[in-house]
């Protein structure tokens, strides 16, 4: 007896460490809080609120507004579908990728994917570090990347329910943090919302209301990802179409308005001393404010905070090497073992000097995921029109390997992007030429074949 209970609870443990990255998540784990908690730690990351700072220092208030209201159309679009599919089939992304991109052609979102939230890794460690170094002066920036990395594998580790279980203290927390940093800028410094808005009513950094875009839409595409994934854990239909209108409400809406107003204090006081555009790089650096209204607490807290999103950026694109690695190499050690790895890879991210480079990662990022789930959103589309299940079991015996018409899209659409982009300049952001353009395609291509790719082999 003692045996079957220690092999149970072995059993167990491998399956919370695991958590159903290759396969249908049970009716019993479902749990809507667990869930929608899990998710609402990302709106609350230092990048959400520095869509609304930076996106406002590059285009200019009413633009920047703009920019991130056109990100929420998109994201609602791609969270209420992609979190229906899951919920309803009960697979993850990555295994939802395998019927519009076939079995082994499911590699390439995958990829797309997880090197795009290795990159928010890469981002919100450099936020967490500088932070400390506002308060905890070492010198080389690296020792806090050191410091920091052991912190973001042990959570990821047991699963969705484990970022749960901290957001739960985190996100209260990080609320009250933001809220008492505004207090501090407009009630104790006597900082005036009308001064954030006059300041900002123009861009003051290159870019325009194209870089505003780029840069509002680069994680558009990681909520298809991150849907893909929680809706499946979600218990109600409702609660899962509804997680494109609740957390992009708060991701588009609510904190990056607060991103302005936290990050324009900290402008105003650096324009006189170095110049309005060199004072607005500092747009991308929402954490200093809290460091600057509380000292090591804001530290503390930011991290404390942002540990949520860490921790998101560590789980998802475990599971997306889960699924890479299965359909390329068969191999399957194990989810836990890809959490250390991705952390890895954020580390040789920071190494290159994605810093550097910021603003061609945000529109080669939009661009080429975005790009990628809208061929799947189209493949969703085209099933549901033609009464093609999106949510059977996945029969490897049967599920095609390649679906060519994904790939032969994905190619042009990304190519149309990157000419506009580098010469044509026809719109402010490639991603608004290549996902309309790469759904319309997709869709004439599979009623040209009479949903040939839709179907498994042999029917």
């Amino acid at each position: 007896m003692a045996e079957a209970t220690g092999q149970e609870a072995k059993r167990s443990m491998e399956e919370i460490m695991e958590d159903y990255a290759l396969r249908k998540a049970p009716d019993f784990i479902r749990s809507t809080p667990a869930a929608q908690f899990g998710m609402f730690g990302i709106p609350m990351c230092m990048y959400y609120l520095a869509v609304g700072s930076l996106s406002v220092a590059f285009a200019g208030l009413w633009l920047g507004i703009l920019a991130t209201l056109i990100a929420y159309g998109v994201f609602i679009i791609f969270a209420s579908v992609f979190g229906y599919v899951s919920w309803k089939g009960g697979y993850s992304f990555d295994m939802i990728a395998r019927f519009s991109w076939g079995q082994t052609g499911s590699f390439l979102p995958s990829l797309l994917a997880m090197y795009l939230l290795m990159s928010f890794w890469a981002l919100e460690t450099h936020w967490m570090s500088v932070a400390f170094q506002k308060v905890w002066p070492l010198g080389n920036i690296w020792w806090f990347y050191l410091m920091l990395f052991p912190l973001f594998i042990v959570v990821p580790i047991f699963g969705h329910r484990a970022l749960a279980y901290w957001n739960y203290i985190a996100v209260p927390l990080g609320i009250f943090a933001t809220i008492y940093v505004l207090y501090y800028f407009y009630g104790v410094q006597d900082f005036t919302a009308a001064k954030t808005i006059s300041m900002s009513a123009k861009g003051i950094i290159p870019g325009g209301f194209g870089a505003a875009l780029d840069w509002s839409l680069a994680a558009v595409g990681l909520w298809a990802v991150t849907a893909g994934n929680f809706g499946r854990f979600v218990k109600s239909k409702g609660w899962a179409i509804g997680i494109g209108p609740f957390q992009g409400f708060f991701s588009h809406i609510v904190f990056p308005i607060a991103g302005i107003f936290l990050v324009w204090p900290m402008i105003a006081a650096l324009t006189p001393k170095i110049g309005a555009e060199a004072a607005g790089q500092t747009a991308f650096l929402p954490s200093i404010p809290f460091a600057i209204a509380m000292g090591w607490v804001g530290v503390l807290i930011v991290i404390t905070y942002q540990l949520n999103i860490q921790y998101i950026n560590a789980y998802l694109p475990s599971v997306n090497l889960a699924n890479f690695f299965s359909v390329i190499a068969k191999w399957e050690p194990g989810r836990k073992w890809w959490v250390v790895l991705v952390n890895i890879f954020g580390l040789l991210l920071l190494a290159v000097g994605i810093i550097e480079w910021i603003t061609h990662w945000a529109w080669t990022a939009s661009l080429t995921l975005g790009t990628a789930c809208v061929i799947s959103l189209a493949d969703i589309f085209y099933r549901w029109s033609k009464k093609i299940p999106t949510e059977y079991e996945v029969i490897p015996t049967t599920m095609r390997l390649w679906n060519p018409m994904a790939f032969l899209v994905f190619a042009i659409c990304v190519v149309v992007g990157l000419l506009d982009k580098l010469w044509w300049n026809l719109v402010p952001s490639p991603s608004i030429i290549a996902y309309p353009l790469a759904f319309v395609l997709y869709w004439i291509i599979s009623a040209r074949g009479e949903g040939k790719y839709q179907k498994d082999i042999g029917e």
